[in-house]
Formats: C-alpha cells, structure tokens, sequence
C-alpha cells in the first residue's frame, strides 16, 4: 500500500511538473509571438508615416498620377496588414482605410493641379530630395520583391530619377544666385559646375541638354565677372594705395615747412 501511494504521489508529480513545464513553454511562445506582432505593427507604422509624408509633403508636380496612385495602394495595403495584426484597433483602422479610399478615388477623378513654380530655399529642396531618395528606395524594394511589374516599377523609378535630376539643379543654382548677390564668385562657380556635374552624372543626361547649355552660360559669366571684380579690387586699392602715399607727402611737407619756420 505505501509503495502504491508513493508511486502515485511521483506520477502525479511528474505530471505536475509537466503541466508546469508545458504552461511555461505556452506562455514564452505567446510572448515572442506578441513581440514579433509588436515589431512589425511599429514597422508598418513607420512606414505608414513615411509614406503618408510622401504623399502629404510632396509638392503636386513631384508626384506623376502613375506615383501617386502607388502611394495610395501602398497605404491601403498597410491599413489592411495593421488591421489583421491589432483586431483591438479594427474600428479605427478600418474608418480610416475607408477615408483613404474615397479620397484615392477623388485623386483619380480630379488629380490635383501642379503648383506654379516658386522659389524655395536650399533646404526645403534638400528636404524635398531625402523624401524623393527614400521612395525611390521604396519603390526599388518592391519591385524586387515582385510586388510591381517590370514595366510601371522602371516607369516610376525613371520618374523619380528625373526629379532628382531637377532639384539638385534647383539646389545649386539656388546656391550659386545666392553667393553671387555677396560677391562670393569662387562659391557661386563650385555651386554652377556642381550643376552640371549632376547632369553628366545622370543617365538621362540627354533630357537636360539645354539645362546644361544655360548653366555653362552662367558658369563662364561669373567666371567673367569674378575676373572683372577682382580687376576693380586691384584698381581701387591700388587708388587707395596712391592716395595714401599722397596724404604721406603732404603732412612731410607740412613737418618740413614747419620745422623751417621754426
């Protein structure tokens, strides 16, 4: 009889330890598994963000219909992935992936008209070209992820490498028109090659030929002009130079009658 009841004792230990064992195991895998949920619930809402600036930030002639389409698509897919991750947040999330899509299909209807050029600053434009270079990036990762076909993946990237193009031209010529109002010639001529450096660095060189005609115009004018300030530089101290050694002359003359006189 104590045999019996010591051998059931250690089974039911042995289960009780199990059950233990088996719950800890549950419970870890939950955690990892809500830690992965986690993370990828903060990496859909980073990009959420990162491309609702895109979108939002953007001026109008930045984004072609085909690239702005592509940016309502990418936001509606991830409202769906965070609405399968967090179903605590369905309500919300689905009320917005509904606004999204009405205003996607508004866009479509009556694309917003390109905002007349302005004259904005280096840094707006440098700005404007970070956001442009990580949806280039963007869109480069889901092509090779076979998320874009061949052909409208290569129609946007070439759209967005032409941008590119064009606010770095904008950027140092922005520079350069600066420099030239405080005279600084040698800045304003690294600001114009610079410009033109971009364009040969360009595989669509071709499209900005009469861009560079204009730029190498401008570059060998301040080159012409620099040349010319520096000119009237030297003239006007060597000017200054005479006329000092003229006042000298003078108060010796001055010393010399005096001490004469006296």
């Amino acid at each position: 009889m104590g045999a019996s009841t010591t051998t059931v004792i250690a089974i039911l230990a042995v289960g009780l330890i199990s059950l233990m064992v088996v719950g800890m195991l549950i419970m870890q895998t939950r955690h990892r598994n809500l830690a992965v949920t986690r993370d990828k619930l903060l990496k859909l809402n980073n990009q959420y963000r990162k491309l609702n600036n895109v979108l939002r930030n953007l001026p109008t002639s930045y984004l072609s219909p085909e690239m702005r389409d592509f940016l309502y698509q990418a936001l509606l897919f991830n409202l769906k992935s965070q609405m399968e991750l967090n179903p605590d947040q369905r309500k919300y999330l689905d009320s917005d992936y509904k606004q999204l899509e009405r205003e996607r299909a508004q866009v479509r209807k009556h694309p917003p008209k390109p905002e007349p050029p302005s004259q904005i600053n280096a840094e707006e434009t440098n700005l404007h070209r970070q956001t442009l270079k990580s949806f280039y990036a963007y869109i480069k990762r889901n092509y090779e992820a076979g998320h874009l076909n061949k052909t409208n993946a290569e129609k946007m990237l070439m759209q967005v490498e032409l941008k590119l193009v064009e606010t770095a031209l904008e950027y140092f010529k922005f520079r350069a028109r600066n420099a030239l109002k405080r005279h600084y010639y040698k800045e304003a001529r690294v600001a114009y090659q610079k410009a033109i450096d971009t364009i040969g660095a360009s595989r669509h060189s071709e499209q900005f030929k009469q861009e560079e005609i204009q730029l190498r115009n401008q570059l060998n004018k301040t080159v012409e002009e620099w040349r010319n300030y520096r000119e009237q530089q030297s003239a006007g101290q060597a000017e200054k130079l005479a006329e000092e050694m003229e006042d000298l002359i003078e108060d010796q003359e001055s010393w010399k009658k005096k001490n004469v006189y006296d």
